[in-house]
């Protein structure tokens, strides 16, 4: 049956295997001049330059996956709650402020790169004209637009899939658009009725209004700090200038390796082989799945860098096994976006490397700084989980493995413990940078993927970058609109006058930490990691050097914060994917988890308190 130009659209999604191809193509250059220094004593001076450009292309086309499948990250509390006939009405809001900002984006990129163009700007190393690298933003961002008209459609479709709009339908949805566009610029509307209001109010009333109508966190960022930029006379062709700046760090490289390497070992059945070999070891002892479950995260966070990844490569083994030795479901689902947690923690972390980024810390002090509150974290909540199930009677207790059956498991396993020592080690030892770090772990992953465990096909290769893609988009979104959000918020003052006024009422390193925990755990429930960082670091930092306090410790910190705050609604990432593999409801879920999250801000507490906590292993680094 031949398919209608509509429907020949709506499958149009060459941007997933563009994306795929850039994320091989900065793995081969970055790779490459590791090759490079080490066999010929030579380094490529134009890698940098290549993949700064090459992220920004790969993360929009990774967005424009994400926006056709309605997978930007965003608060569903409104969809939860509506009536099913009313739910397309607020998924419609979504891909329509994804347009409505990405247009813009695309125009005023457009002509960033013709100033880059008419200026005659070139690159330091290769000597390319710099236009040919800040095409990139307009043109990703005209897939972005794409691939969210695409989800666009899909919402408003037919149920019968004919794929024809009906006339009513398209009434609706330009009527949605402009309820959305009222609402957007709501803020804007009153600033004008009241001159005296301030610019932080405006800022920040718009960006919550935005997150409660179901507006993604990467536009809702972008869009109040756009009308912001507008309202306070600050050139707008700085818009495109800054979040080209957000995507463009070298440094930000990590993030797409590390969710590849991650995706890779986990798709070659390397969180079965950990699983397995944990169960020999400790599988045996009442509750010994509780302590399976959490040490196999740590293991798994010393691969993936995220908490997500890690409840979903083990959530599918752990939590059906674990319902079937007398556990149930919600207490596992509990328990592994809790442990999932640690993710964030241990390294290499995503969130450490952000914040990396953005207060220039060493992101290898953070990762040797996050190891021990890691171990710490699996500790609390292995005594979590003894105490919550001190009264199950129904737990099974597994046979003691034989010393032939753990042998079996370790060589298995081998080829995923190594993972993390290869990375680490050559980051400690000086062999290889963070970023190199991350494209060596994709290699490895492809090597042990296709040559130990032998189930690296084409299909899983390709179906795994695209997946990366995806993931690194919305990521890479959030942190270009939050780097906007945070250069806005210091250049008109906003930052200045939030320290002043934490500094006012912090009088002490005691009161500051305590305000710190509060403001992080409360943003943690609503905001992703990076986001968090992005707003919050920036007025936490001036008071922390002020008072002392290790900028290292206070990393650690705020990932501890934003870890918990990645298992409490109404955005909590680790409980949404323990809750969608375990097919428990949200609610009791999270009745189960609060034993774990009280675990974890022990932790949290006792790293803010005795910061020596974090900064021992740095320090012996350092000596």
């Amino acid at each position: 049956m031949r398919k209608s130009m509509l429907e020949c659209f709506c499958e149009f999604k060459w941007y997933d295997y563009g994306a795929s191809f850039v994320v091989i193509l900065m793995l081969v250059i970055v790779f490459g001049n590791v090759l490079g220094r080490y066999l010929f004593s030579t380094s490529w001076a134009f890698t940098e330059e290549i993949a700064c450009g090459l992220i920004v292309l790969m993360s929009l086309l990774g967005a424009a996956t994400s926006a056709r499948k309605g997978g930007f990250l965003g608060m569903d509390l409104l969809i939860d709650i509506i009536p099913r006939k009313y739910k397309k009405y607020i998924l419609t809001v979504q891909p329509l402020t994804i347009i409505i900002f990405l247009i813009a984006l695309t125009i005023y990129g457009y002509g960033m790169a013709m100033d880059e163009w008419n200026l005659g700007q070139k690159t330091a190393s290769l000597r390319w004209p710099e236009a040919i690298f800040g095409a990139m933003l307009p043109i990703g961002s005209v897939f972005v637009i794409i691939g969210a008209i695409q989800r666009l459609i899909t919402v408003w479709r037919p149920e019968d899939n004919s794929g024809a709009f009906r006339l009513k339908d398209i009434g609706v949805v330009l009527f949605v658009s402009l309820i959305v566009v009222a609402i957007v610029c709501a803020p804007v509307a009153a600033a004008l009725s009241f001159a005296s209001m301030d610019i932080g109010v405006i800022l920040f009333l718009s960006f919550i209004v935005m997150i409660i109508i179901n507006v993604p966190v990467a536009i809702a960022l972008s869009l109040s700090s756009a009308v912001c930029i507008m309202m306070y006379g600050l050139p707008t062709n700085l818009i495109p200038i800054m979040i080209y700046s957000g995507f463009s760090k070298f440094l930000l490289l990590a993030v797409p390796f590390f969710i590849f390497a991650g995706n890779l070992m986990e798709r070659v059945g390397i969180s079965e082989s950990l699983i397995t070999f944990c169960r020999t070891l400790v599988g045996h002892r009442r509750g010994g799945l509780i302590e399976v479950a959490v040490i196999t995260s740590c293991l798994f966070a010393a691969i993936s860098g995220s908490g997500p990844a890690t409840v979903a490569a083990l959530g599918s083994f752990l939590i059906p096994a674990m319902n079937r030795d007398g556990y149930g479901i919600t207490m596992p689902a509990a328990l592994l976006a809790t442990s999932g947690a640690i993710g964030t923690v241990i390294p290499p972390s995503i969130p450490f490397i952000i914040y990396g980024v953005v207060t220039n810390t060493s992101v290898i002090d953070l990762f040797m700084a996050g190891i021990i509150p890691g171990l710490l974290m699996g500790l609390a909540l292995i005594i979590a989980g003894k105490w919550d199930n001190r009264n199950n009677p129904d737990i099974v207790i597994e046979k003691r493995a034989t010393f032939t059956e753990k042998g079996r498991a370790f060589r298995k396993a081998i080829w995923a413990i190594l993972m993390p020592v290869i990375i680490l080690g050559g980051i400690y030892s000086g062999v290889f940078t963070p970023t190199e770090a991350s494209g060596v772990a994709c290699v490895y992953g492809l090597f042990v993927g296709a040559f130990i465990y032998r189930k690296l096909t084409w299909k899983v290769f390709i179906e795994t970058l695209s997946e990366s893609a995806t993931s690194t988009g919305n990521i890479m979104m959030i942190i270009a609109g939050a780097s906007l959000f945070s250069w806005f918020c210091s250049t008109s003052g906003i930052t200045q006058a939030a320290t002043n006024l934490m500094q006012q009422v912090a009088t002490s390193e005691i009161m500051f930490l305590l305000l710190v925990n509060i403001l992080l755990l409360i943003a943690g429930c609503f905001v992703d990691a990076s986001c968090a960082i992005y707003i919050f670091i920036p007025i936490f930092m001036p008071i922390c050097r002020e008072l002392g306090y290790s900028p290292v410790a206070l990393g650690v910190v705020t990932i501890i914060n934003c870890a918990i705050g990645n298992v409490t609604p109404p955005v909590g990432l680790n409980l949404f994917v323990a809750t969608s593999i375990s097919g428990a409801s949200l609610k009791d879920v999270s009745k189960r988890v609060w034993p774990y999250v009280f675990a974890s801000a022990v932790v949290m507490l006792i790293v803010t308190y005795f910061p020596v906590v974090a900064t021992f292993l740095p320090d012996i680094m350092k000596n």
